[in-house]
């Protein structure tokens, strides 16, 4: 599920498409996801919503540092939930 960000700095971001070269092309939609923190019996899912970079051009999707941020917020945030 995709959302168009609300905040007018997040609609667009000036770069490069690793895939057509494209520059200055692109928008950024807020997709909820899940994924897997830790292994085995102490693994648990953490849900959270990362900014995901959408060539305008060729399609090609892609996250940048920004994904990594939210991610540790993320698992952060569920571990101090479950105190």
């Amino acid at each position: 599920m995709s959302k168009q960000s609300n905040e007018p700095w997040l609609r667009e971001y000036k770069r490069s498409c690793a895939d057509c070269g494209v520059i200055d092309d692109f928008t950024i939609t807020n997709e909820k996801t899940t994924f897997t923190y830790g292994s085995g019996d102490s693994a648990y899912d953490v849900e959270m919503v990362l900014p995901v970079h959408n060539c305008n051009n060729c399609g090609r999707q892609s996250t940048t540092k920004d994904a990594w941020a939210v991610e540790t917020a993320a698992v952060y945030k569920y571990m101090k939930e479950r105190k």
